[in-house]
């Protein structure tokens, strides 16, 4: 059973090869391939569930690269976590492929659509079930990559240009943080399975590095803005980003290295996770874009899983991650279904009924609830137990989270009641087809069931009931305030027009990023700009000139000064051979001559000295 692991990578990868380099002879097809492959997959990650639930975990090691002097090996794992984050992959990586193919028939880019989806599925299998750092690191760009490529699916508008540069930016300068903490793991010898007498003082910094990468990956503060900006792609892109891949990764980071977590590291996850929490809440009530509001929603939804984290309760964060990855999965699409319906993202243009759109009526319904944590569905034994948890942690924190608790419920039945009505609505709209509506009732099913049935350690140890029935009660509190507000019209202002400025604009976290980091970065790029043309530049272009000024007068000189001294000697030395040449006449009588001539003179030298 274990060589199942790297089945469950290979076959989406080669699937999205596949379509990629042959999309063009598969042509329409190529969906079906896609949706085919992600199936078998999803079996495959049901028989290592079962496996690993049964039995015992699954371990395999494949050599990768090897020397005479050392080795790196592929290094795959599986435990119940990771056996239960590849299902959740693969079931809405399958629903969101269906569901494209009504939602994305006749796109002329529609065969890569498919390629990058299994692209991305499969990268996120390899980050999920990669045991080494290395393999874990690699698997984890190829997810900001695949990211990359859905949110800018449709490049050739600047939105969406803009979108899918935000969000690689956004996401490296945390991912920068995660890198160095994986040097520091490899300097010092440390792995999660074996920490031994590590100083505490290194961990915090290791974690906190590590955490890093998380709030990049699952747009944390201050890190938020590229996410709600990602909505520029198709929206089953957006369902599966922010259901079960892109961000959810920064969750499973958090999850898989939390015991090199210490109570410093844990205290500032715990602070980011309901300080974002209540931030997204807050900004999602004064948007009036379909999926900005499901996106910020997102947002404050991980800031919950990064609470439980922080409250060393890492177990909660995942039963939310499951239950979350199919409710806002649901969300997402059945804005698809409602877009694609009326031909707008605005809420204030759009009114219908559940006459009109039956199956998108009754399953928005079922994931409001679920969002705003209402029994029986699964949004409220997540939340239950996170809000447990922190409240026996940190009370501060606890008060942060009710209040967003409150906010949730608020905006999104505030979404609900502003583009539906209770009475029969007469219009002729465009019906969305039977792959999508299929996916959406798969979906409403998985968020009523996976609440209810859950695995063995997603149980809940806690048996106190007040808490939770005062969350519902906030719950139910802020759905009521919404209904007499936005469908009775009895409440005319619940937040005052200064709040809801600052919330529309996104507590100017934009306008942080671009005067206090776009900007200076302009400026100081100027400035070195400057330095360069005026300092460097003219330096270097003078030591150029004088060195060419200097060549022109070296040529000079050669021409005038060497070259004549060199011309001269050689016409002396000619003179003296030629002169010399007349000494040589090869008469006997003549060297005799010469020879007794020279010995003469040397004799009178030397006698007269």
């Amino acid at each position: 059973m274990n060589y199942l692991l790297p089945i469950t990578i290979c076959i989406p990868l080669l699937t999205s090869f596949l379509i990629f380099f042959f999309g063009k002879k598969i042509g329409e097809k190529s969906d079906y391939l896609s949706i085919f492959s992600t199936g078998i997959t999803l079996i495959v990650n049901l028989v290592i569930f079962y496996g690993i639930y049964k039995s015992q975990n699954l371990e395999l090691t494949l050599p990768w690269f090897q020397t005479s002097t050392f080795e790196i090996n592929i290094n795959l794992f599986a435990e119940s976590i990771s056996g239960l984050m590849i299902l959740i992959v693969g079931s809405v990586s399958l629903l969101t492929q269906i569901y494209s193919i009504g939602y994305l028939s006749g796109h002329k880019k529609y065969t890569k659509y498919f390629s990058y989806m299994s692209f991305f599925t499969a990268c996120m299998y390899g980050l999920i079930l990669a045991q080494d750092l290395i393999l874990f690191f690699i698997f984890w760009e190829f997810v900001g990559l695949s990211s990359y490529l859905l949110i800018g699916f449709y490049f050739q508008q600047k939105k969406a240009a803009l979108a899918q540069k935000k969000a690689f930016l956004f996401t490296k300068f945390g991912d920068l943080g995660l890198l160095i903490g994986i040097f520091l793991m490899f300097q010092y010898g440390i792995s999660v399975e074996a920490l031994g007498e590590t100083p505490k003082t290194l961990l915090t910094l290791i974690s906190l590095l590590f955490l890093s990468g998380a709030i990049g990956k699952s747009a944390q503060f201050p890190l938020i803005m590229w996410l709600p900006r990602a909505m520029a792609g198709p929206t089953p892109v957006s369902a599966l980003l922010h259901a079960a891949t892109m961000v959810a990764a920064g969750v499973f980071l958090l999850i898989k290295f939390f015991p090199l977590f210490t109570e410093t590291s844990l205290l500032v996850v715990l602070i980011i996770g309901s300080f974002t929490a209540l931030l997204g809440a807050l900004i999602a009530t004064s948007q009036n874009n379909i999926k900005k509001i499901v996106a910020f929603s997102t947002i404050s939804q991980l800031g919950f899983m990064f609470a439980a984290v922080g409250a060393s309760n890492h177990i909660a964060a995942m039963f939310h991650l499951e239950t979350h990855a199919f409710f806002k999965a649901l969300l997402f699409l059945c804005a698809g279904s409602i877009t694609y319906a009326f031909g707008t993202q605005n809420i204030n243009k759009i009114k219908f009924s559940w006459n009109n759109l039956p199956i998108t009526y009754f399953s928005l319904l079922i994931g409001c609830f679920a969002l705003s944590g209402i029994p029986p569905f699964n949004g409220f034994f997540s939340k239950e137990q996170i809000l447990t948890s922190v409240y026996h942690q940190n009370k501060i924190a606890f008060i942060i989270l009710l209040i967003s608790t409150f906010f949730t419920a608020f905006y999104i039945f505030r979404l609900f009641f502003k583009i539906t009505s209770h009475t029969e609505i007469k219009q002729e709209i465009k019906k969305p087809p039977f792959s999508m509506k299929i996916a959406i009732i798969a979906l409403a099913y998985l968020t009523i069931l996976t609440g209810i049935l859950k695995p063995k350690f997603f149980e809940n140890q806690s048996h106190d009931f007040l808490l939770p029935t005062l969350t519902t009660l906030i719950s139910i509190s802020g759905i009521f305030l919404a209904y007499q507000i936005f469908e009775k019209k009895n409440i005319k202002h619940f937040i005052t027009p200064f709040l809801k400025k600052i919330f529309n604009k996104h507590f100017y976290l934009d306008h942080l990023h671009i005067h206090g980091i776009v900007k200076p970065t302009h400026y100081i790029s100027k400035f070195i700009h400057y330095i360069d043309q005026n300092l460097i530049d003219s330096s270097v272009n003078g030591i150029s000139i004088l060195t060419l000024s200097a060549g022109k007068y070296s040529k000079k000189s050669d021409k005038k000064i060497i070259d004549r001294i060199v011309n001269k000697v050689g016409e002396l030395l000619k003179i003296f051979g030629q002169n010399l040449r007349k000494i040589q006449t090869g008469n006997v009588q003549t060297y005799i001559f010469i020879f007794l001539t020279a010995i003469s003179i040397l004799f009178l030298y030397i006698q007269l000295k």
